[in-house]
């Protein structure tokens, strides 16, 4: 009788912890309770166009890779312009002149300003480029993914 009773109890914790890990909603609560939440700075650069300087931070945090844009200020000061998302992300380096890196500028069109490079894996593993452009009529940013 007690053996059945200890069957029956694991039978019941298996059948529960298996609906948890199938059902989508529940295996997200489940991992985002699990995951440390604490904001990590991953990278950091400087990226000017003309007379405007800007910080690139790169931020892990979670399941999620962000990347923050802040502007120099008159008054010396730093300010938030931008905030791109980046949700089920792991952070990569990429070979970039023989020097890892997780955060870069490059020219990739004939615009004539460099765009914010973001590599992070996804999910299932797969690779992404996170590309930041900026647009010197608007001054704004604007994220693509490759």
């Amino acid at each position: 009788m007690k053996e059945s009773l200890i069957n029956f109890s694991l039978f019941i914790t298996a059948l529960v912890l298996s609906s948890l890990l199938i059902a989508p909603q529940a295996r997200h609560r489940l991992f985002t309770t699990i995951v440390n939440e604490e904001r990590t700075i991953l990278a950091t650069i400087p990226f000017s166009n003309g007379d405007e300087f800007y910080k690139i931070v790169k931020i892990k945090s979670g399941t999620t890779v962000s990347v923050e844009i802040y502007k120099l200020t008159a008054s010396a000061d730093f300010s938030l312009i931008a905030l791109f998302e980046i949700p089920d992300a792991r952070d990569v380096y990429y070979d970039i002149n023989s020097a890892p890196t997780n955060l870069f500028l490059a020219h990739l069109d004939s615009d004539g300003t460099q765009e914010i490079i973001v590599p992070t894996m996804g999910r299932n593993l797969e690779s992404k480029l996170n590309i930041i452009k900026f647009n010197a009529q608007t001054k704004s940013f604007a994220h693509h993914s490759l």
